[in-house]
């Protein structure tokens, strides 16, 4: 298992290059929601990990929170979440 979610928490080296946040914000969190898990994935596999405990669900509720800090939210829309969120799983 890893948590290879992008942008700054990537476990191992390599794709996804983008963060949640960045994706949430590009206007495309489909498209690019499934190429991060396919990326993700096809990263993961090549270094022999099976699991990613990724991507992070949350909501992001305040600027500058743990959240936030860290990119780890595409947005402070639960439904931009959900969207981003469901392409990179299923990729």
């Amino acid at each position: 298992m890893t948590d290879q979610e992008g942008g700054l928490v990537r476990r191992i080296p390599g794709a996804p290059v983008l963060s949640e946040a960045q994706i949430g914000a590009s206007g495309e969190v489909t498209r690019l929601g499934e190429q991060a898990g396919t990326n993700a994935g096809n990263n993961i596999r090549g270094a022999g990990v099976n699991v990613n405990l990724a991507p992070v669900l949350g909501v992001l509720r305040q600027p500058g929170d743990f959240l936030d800090q860290f990119q780890r939210s595409y947005s402070m829309n639960p439904g931009v979440v959900g969207a981003a969120a469901q392409a990179f799983v299923g990729a």
